[in-house]
């Protein structure tokens, strides 16, 4: 008993001092948001108009600071009850939930779990996963330039972090941002090509085929019914076909701007 006592009363400690961060999070960001309006708000030469609407702002940028406190709190609840049952470990050890924002493509991916062995190639795996199975657009390379870096609190005061270390060795909160700098390769951001161009023997693909009104000419792929003919009038002609050859008659309109000869 006394030695579970022990445990117990040094665990809700490092938990207190983890609660403690959050708060002082809080405050850093409240105390920011305060000074920056103060001598506006203050100022006398301001027209009243303006300082109700920057009081709205500062109330509303407020607000939001208030909700991300209590959103973390709940997220370090969870996360501590679930472990628990089990066991007791310090705050430091559980998983931890951030926001993965990649700023090149301005997408944010919500609420990941971070593990305590996680290191920077398993967050870019969990970047692959999403932008596979929920953007549809996969990624196909990660540059040197893909740089990982952890905000805690201002994104300015962001850390980059060591692909050679757990991402824990860092001490992220919960509730913080893991930014990707530089910019991420998609398919979508590969040059297009005409099917005629891309088309494989024996490969199993197939290719929805469209009408251009506008040039009266069917079977034209999906690349050139969006590139070439943008703009035109165009209807679905045939879906998921599987072509035994390169077929596109987007060329025999003379405004293919895909098909290299």
């Amino acid at each position: 008993e006394t030695i579970f006592q022990k445990h117990m009363t040094k665990c809700l400690s490092e938990f207190e001092e983890y609660h403690s961060k959050l708060e002082d999070k809080k405050t850093r960001r409240t105390a920011h948001i305060v000074g920056r309006f103060k001598s506006l708000l203050e100022n006398e030469a301001v027209e009243p108009l303006l300082k109700s609407s920057l009081k709205k702002k500062r109330d509303e940028e407020l607000a939001l600071v208030e909700k991300d406190f209590i959103a973390a709190q709940a997220l370090l609840l969870d996360s501590y009850s679930q472990y628990l049952e089990s066991s007791a470990p310090s705050p430091s050890f559980l998983p931890v939930t951030v926001d993965i924002s990649i700023l090149s493509k301005n997408v944010i991916i919500p609420s990941v779990k971070i593990l305590p062995t996680d290191m920077v190639e398993d967050v870019k795996k969990k970047i692959r996963n999403h932008f596979t199975s929920v953007i549809g657009d996969a990624v196909t390379e990660f540059s040197l330039n893909n740089i990982l870096s952890l905000a805690n609190d201002r994104i300015e005061d962001a850390v980059v972090v060591n692909e050679s270390v757990p991402i824990i060795q860092y001490h992220p909160l919960q509730g913080a941002v893991l930014l990707l700098h530089g910019p991420l390769i998609c398919e979508s951001d590969a040059p297009k090509k005409c099917f005629k161009e891309k088309y494989q023997a024996d490969s199993g693909d197939t290719e929805d085929f469209y009408t251009c009104v506008t040039c009266d000419k069917s079977w034209i792929c999906t690349n050139c019914i969006k590139c070439c003919h943008k703009g035109h009038t165009t209807s679905k002609h045939i879906l998921n076909h599987l072509a035994t050859w390169g077929i596109c008659y987007c060329l025999k309109t003379k405004n293919c701007l895909l098909y290299k000869r």
